[in-house]
């Protein structure tokens, strides 16, 4: 019998590791893996997970706010979100469910005798081993490989929509990427009764998240809704998924917040921003002295690194200019002393730092617990700073296999 775990990793098992995604980008801590599907290349997303990689990120934030030639410095951030967008792009596709409030069964991939079927967080077989290969499960279908080709099945394994897509992405917000037939319309969505709900001439399109579909058109960023009509039109080179409503776009030298009918939330003149979660984003300010809210009001930046509600206004602006800071996770964010030997440590709500910046990596908060690592050891810390454990006893702090 084989579980997918964190090194065992292959078309199957790119949705499969949502369990322990985060031990695929925890700076190594625990392994990685390999795998993927062919579209995430092209995907240049924000830098959501930045906080993820802090081991590389921290340097790179500190150099792309003070570096004395700008055009090196756009260059280093386009190169930076280029890297990110393939995790990113990973994590949706693993949990695409969230982003459309789909409902999604408790099952995961599993391989006995060279086949692949499901099993719950129980580890029961709840569909018999007898595909090639599987994704997960998102939006209560899981796409599955019989003789060569891609079909879909339901959470009791009845093979809903027939095997005979060349290639498949998961369901999200109801459609599904399938592979075209017709040079004419290189993108293609289906419904969950496995009917084509739209197809587009437009080749560079992603899949859903908030009933909204990224694509380049004529290498602007835009967006489709799920009829495939173009509702979003923007002026940037470069443009991301929406996170709690709101994507963010972007060139070498600006960057807007827009919600999913394209309303502006707020307008900077400098882009490497970090997406909303939690309701805030941690965004930078730059030699202008205001940046544009919502409401349109030119809005005076007090700090180098300052947080935005989805209002375009200040958050939280009681930052120190030396530090960089990242996105919330269940109350706690990371903020690190940026350069070679960085440390970082946590802050709260408020901005007060209440784990001190004194660790080489640090995991987001997942639940009540975190993943630091100094130089001589790597542990299991609490929300007041506290070590609980070594990271031998991971498996007792962090779930095995998440429910979504």
């Amino acid at each position: 019998m084989e579980l997918v775990t964190k090194n065992n990793y292959s078309q199957h098992g790119l949705a499969a590791m949502l369990a322990d995604v985060h031990q695929f980008i925890i700076f190594g801590l625990l392994g990685s893996g390999s795998g993927g599907r062919n579209s995430i290349n092209h995907l240049f997303t924000t830098s959501t997970f930045n906080y993820k990689l802090g081991f590389g990120f921290c340097r790179t934030s500190y150099e792309s706010q003070h570096c004395s030639k700008p055009n090196r410095c756009a260059s280093c951030k386009i190169k930076l979100m280029k890297i990110l967008s393939i995790l990113t792009f990973v994590i949706w596709s693993l949990s695409a469910s969230g982003f459309c409030s789909d409902s999604t069964g408790c099952l995961f991939p599993i391989k006995q005798n060279g086949k692949w079927g499901f099993i719950d967080d129980h580890e029961v077989l709840k569909i018999s081993c007898k595909f090639d290969s599987v994704q997960n499960f998102s939006d209560n279908l899981a796409s599955v490989l019989v003789d060569s080709l891609w079909g879909y099945i339901d959470t009791h394994g009845v093979l809903v929509i027939p095997a005979k897509f060349r290639y498949t992405e998961p369901f999200s917000c109801g459609l599904a990427k399938v592979n075209s037939t017709e040079r004419a319309f290189p993108t293609v969505f289906i419904n969950k009764n496995g009917d084509i709900a739209f197809k587009s001439k437009y080749r560079l399109v992603y899949s859903f998240t908030h009933n909204r579909a990224l694509a380049y058109i004529n290498d602007k960023a835009c967006y489709l809704d799920k009829t495939g009509k173009v509702v979003i039109k923007t002026q940037y080179s470069s443009g991301g998924l929406f996170y709690e409503g709101i994507a963010q776009v972007w060139d070498f030298k600006r960057a807007e917040f827009i919600d999913t009918t394209g309303t502006r939330i707020a307008y900077f003149n400098e882009m490497g921003h970090q997406d909303f979660s939690e309701g805030w984003a941690s965004v930078l300010g730059n030699e202008k002295t205001f940046y544009i809210n919502k409401a349109g009001q030119k809005i005076k930046i007090k700090s180098r690194s300052f947080y935005i509600d989805k209002l375009g206004n200040v958050s939280l602006e009681n930052t120190i200019d030396s530090l960089v800071y990242f996105p919330f996770h269940n109350g706690l964010a990371e903020v690190c002393i940026p350069g070679t030997g960085h440390k970082s440590g946590f802050i709260d709500t408020t901005g007060r730092i209440v784990i001190p910046i004194i660790y080489d990596y640090v995991s987001p908060f997942i639940g009540q617990y975190a993943i630091v690592s100094s130089a001589k050891s790597k542990n299991i810390i609490n929300k007041k700073g506290e070590i609980v454990a070594g990271i031998s006893e991971y498996d007792k702090y962090f779930p095995k296999r998440n429910c979504y």
